[in-house]
């Protein structure tokens, strides 16, 4: 996944940390986090108020979706495909 414009680690089997530059976006951060099970996690947030925008392919097997709270605030959330 990484490449000129993003930088990941692997913090913990299946648990990693992705920074994106966007000049664009300077000042407003939009963290992403991987998950194991994408699916659950939006059903899951929905049950709890939380939106999630379509889930979109990314890279290569990797799915993602961005979920805004009621605040307003905005975590994009990815697992791999399959």
């Amino acid at each position: 996944m990484p490449n000129e414009r993003e930088a990941a680690w692997e913090l913990h089997d299946g648990a990693w940390i992705v920074l994106i530059a966007d000049r664009e976006r300077a000042g407003t951060a939009l963290h992403t986090l991987i998950l194991p099970d994408l699916d659950g996690f939006l059903a899951a947030a929905g049950e709890r108020g939380v939106q999630a925008g379509p889930v979109e392919p990314v890279g290569e097997g990797m799915r993602q979706s961005v979920v805004t709270d009621p605040d307003g605030n905005r975590l994009k959330v990815a697992s791999r495909s399959g």
